[in-house]
């Protein structure tokens, strides 16, 4: 299957690479996502879309926008052909009039990041339907269209020049809030613990000294993942500069070394890519 040019959603005035500077950075990005099923009472995917995406993360590269669909794995009881799928769209909004129009829900009160399901105002859903059901491959448009109530997310980061303030300290998305093209948030906030634990463990008669020892380090992954995330995310939705067959930017200290844990045994602070992991696999 082959990307087709977007003319973008109407109502959305979808912002396609603007060639000044300082327009690439009124462009807000958002999210919409939600979790599809092709079983059960909420059953919105015919059987054989589901069966083409469940095993993969199945992504989809248009300009200046790419979708994913990804199966949630289950550590309960439920058979693997129970398991939904989640499905997220990027794409960039306009900041301003168009912003603040996506981000008012129904009762006319502005939100401020995000929109929980159900708060999307109709003539937005009807335009992000149609848009997918003309842009998207068949799998990923019933996927969409078969969504009754998305949720949308605008797209930030954020980080902080210290993380260790006597015997306080910040950790996780308290230090530094991730955008998410690396998928990396709960393992940075798990090795912060980690790298925390072995710090306290090692000056267990001054925490004050095990944060100021622990604290380079983090700020230093912290600035770093972050820095991954936003290249990411200029590549795909500004510059359009990705390739289908690239790898995937998922990964904590570099692409790929959190694809798999091995949970018998203690991560290294910088662990060696681990290739063996579910292939990404493009429709384009």
């Amino acid at each position: 299957m082959h990307s087709v040019r977007s003319a973008g959603l109407r109502r959305w005035r979808h912002v396609d690479r603007p060639a000044d500077p300082a327009a690439r950075q009124r462009a807000a990005v958002c999210r919409l996502r939600r979790v599809a099923r092709h079983r059960g009472r909420q059953r919105n995917l015919q059987q054989d879309t589901w069966a083409g995406l469940h095993e993969a993360v199945t992504y989809f590269l248009l300009p200046n926008s790419h979708i994913l669909a990804y199966p949630i794995p289950r550590t309960d009881d439920v058979p693997t052909s129970a398991r939904p799928i989640n499905w997220v769209w990027y794409r960039n909004v306009e900041q301003g009039h168009d912003l603040d129009g996506l981000m008012t829900d129904p009762a006319g009160s502005r939100r401020a990041v995000s929109m929980p399901p159900g708060q999307v105002c109709d003539a937005y859903l009807r335009d992000l339907r149609e848009a997918a059901a003309d842009l998207l491959p068949s799998a990923l448009a019933e996927v969409v269209t078969g969504t009754a109530k998305p949720f949308l997310q605008m797209i930030v980061d954020a980080g902080v020049p210290r993380m260790a303030f006597g015997r306080i300290c910040l950790i996780g998305d308290a230090a530094f809030a991730l955008r998410p093209h690396a998928a990396a948030g709960t393992a940075k906030a798990a090795e912060d613990a980690w790298q925390l634990a072995h710090a306290v463990k090692a000056d267990r008669d001054d925490v004050v000294a095990a944060l100021e020892r622990w604290e380079p380090g983090q700020l230093t992954l912290g600035r770093q993942v972050s820095a991954r995330s936003r290249e990411a995310g200029m590549r795909l939705q500004i510059e359009g500069t990705w390739q289908v067959g690239e790898p995937l930017p998922f990964g904590l200290y570099r692409v790929g070394d959190s694809t798999e844990i091995d949970l018998g045994e203690a991560p290294a602070s910088a662990p060696d890519t681990n290739r063996r992991t579910c292939i990404p696999r493009s429709l384009q």
